[in-house]
């Protein structure tokens, strides 16, 4: 059985980047998403699935990890006009970026139950987040969500990543 491993409330806020209509609508359809009537849960294939039909549509003339980028930004910004969203938008003015990257982990699980995420601090300025999706979700997603935080923080961070032969992504963030 696969698991359901991704949160309803992250489709209410890709669907609240752009609402569902023709195309993309039939496609997330076709992904087995009604956007009219949400699950609770839906397997963390699925959430990818609905991401990339996004950033097909939404960015169609951008290279993929710009548009990538691009889209978590935009799904960072509405996932904040969302009940839980509202909540963590809240709180961010009141973190510092360290405090903020050592509670990435339960924020990205909140969403996200099969994706692990290891932060080390290198510095009191920078950290490396080690990072096992198991669907592959490509970081530039998570840098723009990270890069709106900052914001809402007075912040601007830098972000790169790599990838390692045992299939983590390994990310650095300083600010």
């Amino acid at each position: 059985m696969t698991q359901l491993a991704a949160d309803s409330s992250l489709f209410d806020a890709l669907f609240r980047v752009r609402a569902p209509a023709g195309e993309l609508e039939q496609g997330l359809r076709a992904l087995g998403v009604d956007p009219t009537q949400l699950a609770p849960r839906y397997t963390a294939q699925q959430w990818r699935d609905a991401v990339e039909l996004y950033r097909v549509h939404l960015f169609p003339e951008e290279l993929s990890p710009m548009a990538h980028r691009m889209l978590g930004y935009a799904l960072a910004h509405a996932y904040a006009q969302t009940l839980s969203g509202r909540l963590l938008s809240l709180t961010l003015p009141m973190l510092d970026p360290l405090q903020l990257l050592r509670r990435w982990p339960r924020f990205v699980r909140m969403g996200r139950t099969d994706v692990t995420l290891h932060v080390t601090e290198l510095s009191d300025r920078a950290v490396q987040i080690e990072s096992m999706d198991p669907v592959g979700m490509p970081m530039e997603l998570n840098f723009g969500l990270l890069e709106f935080c900052f914001e809402r923080m007075g912040h601007r961070p830098t972000l790169r990543w790599e990838a390692r032969p045992t299939g983590e992504l390994v990310a650095t963030c300083a600010w």
